[in-house]
């Protein structure tokens, strides 16, 4: 049954809002280990950066805190995702990803975790084009997203409510969207790590051989997830996107 972007905006935010946080603390660094090793890659001498949909604010904290001097910001739809951040310390705001409350061109570098999947499949062109308008010309966005190819992202979609946009994300339509925004050089690379901070962790006794497997699986076909890399053409023409429609409306 097809569905409304407004209806399943209300299921996305309803979902997260009754989650609690389960957080283990050995599943949690793992998580965080494997994504900071992607963003050390492309981080160079980026000044400014912005998690999208940062949730906890667990990687917007780990950001913060290893990379002094630089501003390091993050937004969520959900109020009360936003309240847990700023416990952590981080700089975040409440905030739409189809409608980001930013200025153009302000972000060195734009992350985002998993989250374009759980943006209706109607809105994620729009989406993509907020991210390629708030990053400065020559930055980078970098997003991860499931391979909806791969058993457990199946098993998300069917058993979690909140995944079942793994079913109709393609990575083909996300590369022209972003090619379409101003993207000039796009990367797609495999990412894999099966460790959730919810999750229980692997027994310390298998963990180390556990973690080999898991790297060893981060090949194309195998891989849970993927990395898209996209770095803004340097000149041109400037998409003001949705905050001109707002004012326009």
């Amino acid at each position: 049954m097809t569905i409304s972007s407004a209806e399943f905006r209300r299921r996305q935010k309803r979902y997260y809002a009754k989650r609690r946080d389960k957080t283990v603390p050995e599943s949690l660094e793992r998580f965080l280990e494997k994504r900071i090793a992607v963003l050390d890659r492309i981080l160079g001498s980026a000044e400014t950066i912005v998690e999208v949909c940062c949730g906890r604010g667990y990687l917007l904290e780990r950001l913060s805190s290893s990379r002094k001097g630089r501003c390091v910001l993050g937004f969520d739809i959900s109020e009360e995702r936003c309240r847990e951040a700023k416990e952590r310390g981080g700089t975040v705001f409440l905030g739409d990803v189809t409608c980001i409350p930013l200025s153009d061109e302000v972000a060195d570098l734009v992350f985002g975790n998993e989250f374009l999947h759980h943006v209706h499949h109607s809105e994620r062109r729009k989406c993509l084009l907020e991210l390629m308008r708030i990053v400065k010309p020559g930055g980078t966005v970098i997003m991860i997203e499931p391979n909806r190819f791969h058993p457990l992202m199946i098993l998300a979609g069917i058993l979690l409510e909140a995944d079942r946009g793994v079913f109709d994300f393609s990575l083909p339509e996300t590369v022209d969207a972003l090619r379409e925004a101003g993207a000039e050089q796009i990367s797609v690379a495999p990412f894999n790590c099966f460790t959730y901070p919810s999750r229980k962790p692997v027994p310390n006794c298998m963990r180390k051989y556990f973690y080999v497997i898991e790297d060893l699986l981060e090949k194309p076909v195998l891989a849970a997830s993927r990395i898209i890399t996209a770095r803004k053409a340097v000149s041109r023409p400037r998409y003001t996107g949705s905050r001109k429609e707002e004012k326009e409306g």
